[in-house]
């Protein structure tokens, strides 16, 4: 055999990674790894990522809204791909590279001229009767309507100040280049469940109250804190 040939030597290695061990004292076994499995007892490469970027329904936001808490994805029995992402403030239904808001609505409401906005800002007034939102709650422009020439789509607006039991600010992301007052005409308000928290907080949640203190929990929003 001449010294340009090459022997072929067969890797005998066990499946798995082990950890417990130090690079040294490991034969013929892994200690570490990235991107890669294990299949019949080869190792095997993951087949990557592909990068897809799904539009809001309504608004073209490149993002799903909130913090997400969950995700679950199936297949339908036709064959399409479905992935739903929960947040702590919405539901979203992502369906072939749109994301669709499916959060339940807690109430609904119609309101006559119920916007008012000032030109140069993407705040707008809302009146509506014991609305009971606080901040970060979100809430539906059903069907749309058009005031101070900013378009609200039938998409959801956050609301970021709350000014009394009948009227509240919220931000449509579109700066208005007309003031108008008491427009939109006849609409429906949809306001969506409450928001959760958007961290952590200490002693948040069941059994929050003291020991044997009644109806303290019932009175606690409930979501989870942890990413799986």
């Amino acid at each position: 055999m001449s010294s340009s040939e090459t022997t072929l030597v067969k890797l005998d290695t066990q499946p798995g990674i082990f950890r417990d061990i130090t690079d040294y004292s490991a034969v013929n076994a892994y200690t570490s790894c990235q991107l890669f499995r294990f299949r019949d007892g080869q190792p095997e490469k993951f087949g990557g990522w592909v990068n897809e970027r799904p539009e809001q329904q309504f608004g073209g936001q490149e993002a799903v809204v909130g913090v997400p808490r969950d995700i679950h994805s199936w297949n339908t029995l036709a064959g399409g791909q479905l992935l739903c992402v929960a947040t702590n403030s919405h539901l979203q239904l992502v369906y072939q590279s749109t994301i669709y808001d499916i959060t339940p609505i807690e109430v609904s409401t119609s309101a006559t001229d119920p916007f008012s906005v000032t030109s140069g800002s993407t705040i707008i007034l809302v009146s509506s009767l014991n609305h009971n939102r606080q901040i970060g709650d979100y809430v539906e422009v059903f069907q749309g309507t058009s005031i101070g020439n900013v378009f609200l789509d039938g998409g959801s607006y956050e609301v970021v100040s709350v000014i009394n039991t009948n009227s509240f600010l919220m931000d449509s992301l579109v700066t208005a280049d007309l003031t108008s007052v008491n427009a939109g005409g006849s609409t429906q308000l949809n306001f969506l469940l409450p928001s959760g928290s958007d961290g952590n907080t200490t002693a948040f949640g069941w059994g929050a109250g003291t020991w044997g203190t009644p109806g303290v929990s019932a009175l606690a929003r409930m979501e989870p804190t942890k990413t799986r």
